[in-house]
């Protein structure tokens, strides 16, 4: 029969899934607690949580959130990486901090609605470019060709102009 702290830890924990579009699994081995608290405040800046569980209570309230398929990877040390807006901001924090500390790993991780992703896809996850980066690329490639045609456009239109003067100018000597 559970008891009532661990019905409101996974109460309290479904809370923190019900809004969550991504969640990782991170192996916290060998960090301080001042690293992960470091961690937590970067990956919050985010806007994402970083959240040490007791993995049994976690399988319970990842299930009921619609996580249920990374239950199975909830073995050993974790912290879950919770993204609630970007699913790859605050990953990417957590995985540069981890990167330059040398401890720690990415484990799996699943965005909602989408299948497991291996350690190796999670890092490759990590490493694409912020939202925004990509939105200013994008924006760039497209604005390219307009440009492109506008400098194109300018210099017909100043030759133009520079003929069109230089009959003006052998009217005028005539």
């Amino acid at each position: 029969m559970p008891s009532a702290t661990k019905i409101n830890k996974v109460s309290s924990l479904k809370d923190i899934f019900k809004d969550a579009k991504a969640v990782y699994l991170v192996d916290f081995t060998g960090l301080s607690v001042p690293e992960i608290t470091e961690l937590r405040q970067k990956v919050k800046g985010k806007n994402g949580l970083l959240k040490v569980v007791n993995n049994r209570l976690a399988k319970i309230a990842l299930e009921e959130a619609g996580f249920k398929e990374i239950n199975e990877k909830l073995t050993g040390p974790n912290a879950l990486l919770i993204s609630y807006e970007d699913v790859i901001a605050p990953l990417k924090e957590a995985y540069e901090f981890l990167k330059e500390l040398k401890k720690g790993t990415l484990k799996e991780g699943i965005i909602k609605g989408a299948k497991i992703y291996t350690k190796e896809e999670i890092i490759s996850l990590a490493k694409l470019p912020s939202t925004g980066e990509l939105r200013a690329k994008t924006v760039q490639i497209l604005n390219a060709p307009i440009a492109m045609l506008v400098w194109n456009l300018k210099g017909v239109l100043s030759k133009l102009v520079y003929v069109l003067k230089n009959l003006e100018e052998k009217n005028k000597n005539l």
